[in-house]
């Protein structure tokens, strides 16, 4: 219902909400049924005063597999090399504790 009517999620709970506290009087049509709230097609239709119109879904291509281009490797990768192990932090002619 948000995006026929064009507005955010959380405006058209409220919208629903605003119509089940006010008995019909005000809001968008909608219906509670436990913790669900469901918006009937016809009652929306009737709301706005034109039929929805849902788009058309587009046919699918006859190859399933979209292409990919990868650009041609210009170069061999350059081997980056790791660092050896971090530097002491504390001189190595510090003594150690026992444990």
């Amino acid at each position: 219902m948000a995006d026929v009517v064009g507005i955010g999620r959380q405006s058209a709970y409220a919208q629903c909400r605003l119509y089940l506290v006010t008995g019909g009087a005000e809001g968008v049509p909608c219906h509670r049924i436990g913790r669900l709230i469901r918006i009937y097609r016809a009652e929306l239709e009737r709301w706005l005063g034109f039929p929805i119109e849902v788009p058309a879904p587009v046919e699918a291509t006859t190859d399933p597999t979209p292409t990919v281009t990868r650009p041609a490797p210009t170069s061999a990768p350059e081997s980056r090399t790791r660092p050896s192990r971090r530097s002491r932090r504390v001189p190595a002619e510090q003594p150690s504790l026992p444990f």
